[in-house]
């Protein structure tokens, strides 16, 4: 009798614990349908059990496409692109121009005889000349304004691949954490399960550790709740990484 009264004492903290997390999950899929601005009234379907990501490329690899095509690193680059060009016109704008042409003159028939086979036809003369700007010092700022620009963005880059290794180092971390922490939780759901049943088998022939079932009981349900967690960390990380590598 003292035995069933403890397993409806779990069994009312049990129901207890399912209640919070059952009214934690509508607070959850109101606060997912306002993130997304979507109906409140659309479903959210979740699987029984969570699956698992993994990261397709190496180490180096994912760290190499995160430097190469991060949107970060890219608008740095499109910055670095904008002062070369800026430099290059500056050059140009502030050295010497050749100016070819043809000059066109439209010539009406003439009384005069003297003039022959010339008389009525239009002139055209070739033109050729130098253009040399006067403000020279003014473009010569101009491009070294720009090599500077590019400079400092040559720098702000270095310093974001620097700041995106770090970051990425601390999610890689967290994926082979997780990592660990899924086999980890799954050895001891297998042991805990091994546990659970040669207790009850015991307890099926004399009636005593009834305690050591309800704890080994309670363990397999930490474990299964950790291996979530476990996989849930472990999916956060890769779409992290998908996140910095610009997928």
């Amino acid at each position: 009798m003292v035995d069933e009264l403890r397993v409806e004492m779990e069994l009312n903290e049990m129901e207890n614990q399912l209640a919070l997390l059952l009214d934690s999950k509508i607070a959850l899929e109101v606060e997912f349908h306002q993130l997304i601005n979507d109906s409140l009234t659309a479903p959210i379907v979740t699987p029984d059990s969570l699956w698992e990501e993994t990261l397709p490329l190496s180490r180096d690899v994912i760290l190499d496409s995160i430097n190469r095509n991060n949107h970060l690193i890219k608008q740095v680059e499109f910055k670095i692109s904008s002062w070369q060009s800026a430099e290059i016109a500056s050059r140009k704008m502030g050295g010497p121009q050749i100016v070819l042409g043809l000059d066109y003159a439209f010539i009406g028939k003439s009384d005069n005889p003297n003039l022959g086979d010339m008389n009525g036809k239009d002139a055209i003369m070739p033109m050729i000349g130098i253009s040399i700007p006067l403000y020279r010092k003014k473009y010569n700022a101009l491009v070294q304004e720009a090599s500077y620009n590019m400079q400092s963005a040559q720098f702000e880059k270095e310093n974001q691949q620097s700041e995106l290794t770090i970051l990425f180092e601390k999610v890689y971390r967290d994926y082979s954490d997780a990592n660990r922490r899924i086999n980890m939780y799954q050895r001891q759901t297998e042991l805990a399960n091994k546990s659970l049943n040669i207790l009850l088998t015991s307890y099926a022939n004399d009636g005593r550790n009834f305690e050591e079932v309800l704890r080994m009981e309670r363990k397999l349900l930490d474990y299964s709740l950790e291996l979530d967690k476990a996989r849930a960390d472990k999916n956060a990380a890769v779409a992290f990484v998908d996140y910095l590598t610009g997928k």
